[in-house]
């Protein structure tokens, strides 16, 4: 396509990028939800004290942090929630967390985070736990299991686990759309 600005032409070529993505969905057998944020642009100093306000507001437990790209996050709980907790637990924590998420959501009655790469990003890495033991609500062992054996991660709380061990994996489409003007 030329483009003209002022007395200058230019030749931009458009491009679309569809990626497949493989995420886990956050819906437990019993029809609750363990919690999945998706918290892009963050500062690490900003997150570290949204997360200790988030602990202390909700009964939330343990936080496991993945960097899912630079300055983006996810934060996942494995204490189970109905699903409107999760909803006041995000609108706490990040109205455009909640925002973000809650068209694809409401389709899918669960909240999905990949956990394959996507275009040119890597899978989502661990980066950090947020100890906090006292809690008494009921962890998924599913996504526990899941979590333990695709991110190495060995730590996690289950104080109360819940012994079943069914999940939802998605394949799904992304795309990316942008243009090049050399």
């Amino acid at each position: 396509m030329e483009l003209r600005i002022g007395k200058h032409y230019f030749m931009c070529k458009y491009y679309k990028l569809v990626d497949n993505i493989e995420g886990i969905r956050s819906i437990c057998s019993d029809n609750q939800h363990i919690l999945f944020m998706d918290l892009d642009k963050y500062d690490m100093q900003e997150l570290n004290k949204k997360v200790s306000e988030l602990q202390q507001e909700y009964d939330v437990g343990s936080l496991y942090l993945f960097e899912s790209s630079k300055g983006s996050y996810h934060l996942v709980s494995f204490n189970k929630f109905t699903y409107g907790e999760c909803i006041d637990i995000m609108k706490f924590f990040d109205w455009g967390c909640l925002k973000k998420y809650c068209l694809f959501s409401i389709k899918r009655n669960s909240w999905v985070l990949r956990f394959t790469g996507k275009y040119q990003k890597e899978a989502p890495q661990f980066v950090k736990k947020y100890s906090k033991k006292n809690t008494s609500r009921q962890q998924s062992s599913a996504h526990e299991k899941f979590f333990r054996l695709n991110y190495d991660v060995n730590n996690i709380d289950m104080p109360n686990p819940d012994n079943t061990f069914g999940l939802v994996i998605d394949t799904y489409s992304t795309t990316k759309s942008g243009a090049t003007c050399p």
